[in-house]
């Protein structure tokens, strides 16, 4: 289910547009600490329930007391109805990333979300999630935060896939989501999103591919590969034709012959796998399959037609 989250600067929300363009379920931030409220709270609220999309709150974990923290955000929700679960946000480097006293915090206002009764769920970055939360903390299900990959690759009941998306509606970039039926309160199935499968030429899918150009710019640009100009490339995500002049300068990825750290992770992470720097067989087998479903020349080899392929492709 493809789902959104708001928080003040998003501005005037047109929420109608909004649920036309596709959007079901959107987040909205409550509150952060111990004293702040979203300005926008009531209007954002009472605009999604108008047009019937589903709707969750979050919370900002701050370095403050969790139970008062979570009777902050539970109190400033108690005259709202929430479809989905109540979400803890937890990515300050206020933490100083102690894993212990990040894990102690996150488990302790969840616990008492839930002893309330209510549903709670974290929000991470995955890098943030696997480096910094223990199994302490991660008895509650995963909201995971994951950029320019084809799928995240842990257990999760929602998957923020790109931080620049353009929704109608919304006048601001805004987060992109994909939602399993997890996400809902009172529903215990833990379902990873695996992938998402959006038309590539949708608005809805513009935000995740200029990421991964943006990535492969920023790889280019780190390997010394400049455009015809010699310039080097601006990260800008759109892969134009002095990206696309710099990429003719990689070498041809294939299983004989070819060994570049970086391009092969880069590579690995679009096609869906775990980054191990070494194209081997089983790469040699994913792109030649790829190149197969797109009708391009099938030869394992990752030559300029296959690279423009793989960025548009989800």
């Amino acid at each position: 289910m493809r789902g959104i989250d708001v928080f003040s600067g998003q501005g005037d929300i047109n929420f109608q547009k909004v649920k036309d363009a596709g959007i079901e379920i959107i987040y909205i931030k409550a509150t952060e600490g111990l004293t702040y409220i979203n300005p926008r709270l009531k209007s954002y609220y009472s605009g999604a329930k108008n047009v019937g999309l589903k709707i969750g709150f979050y919370h900002w974990l701050k370095a403050n007391n969790p139970y008062a923290e979570a009777q902050h955000f539970l109190s400033t929700l108690s005259n709202f109805n929430a479809d989905c679960k109540y979400v803890i946000d937890v990515e300050d480097t206020v933490f100083k990333y102690h894993v212990e006293d990040v894990s102690i915090r996150t488990r302790q206002i969840c616990d008492y979300i839930k002893g309330v009764g209510k549903d709670p769920a974290i929000y991470a970055s995955k890098n943030f999630y696997m480096e910094n939360l223990n199994d302490m903390a991660k008895v509650y299900p995963l909201w995971v935060a994951d950029y320019g990959v084809t799928s995240p690759n842990i257990t999760n009941i929602g998957w923020q896939y790109s931080d620049s998306g353009q929704i109608n509606g919304i006048n601001t970039a805004v987060d992109l989501s994909e939602f399993s039926q997890g996400i809902f309160i009172g529903n215990t199935s833990n379902t990873p999103v695996q992938n998402i499968t959006p038309s590539p030429d949708s608005n809805w899918w513009n935000g995740y591919n200029k990421i991964r150009t943006a990535s492969l710019q920023t790889l280019l640009n780190g390997l010394g590969l400049r455009d015809e100009n010699g310039n080097k490339l601006i990260v800008d995500g759109k892969a134009g034709s002095h990206t696309l002049k710099a990429a003719e300068k990689l070498p041809i990825a294939k299983i004989k012959g070819y060994h570049n750290d970086a391009y092969t992770d880069w590579l690995e992470v679009q096609l869906g796998q775990r980054p191990d720097h070494y194209y081997a067989a089983i790469m040699d087998s994913i792109v030649r399959n790829f190149q197969k479903t797109h009708n391009l020349t099938v030869d394992g080899e990752v030559g300029l037609q296959t690279l423009k392929e793989i960025l548009k492709q989800p």
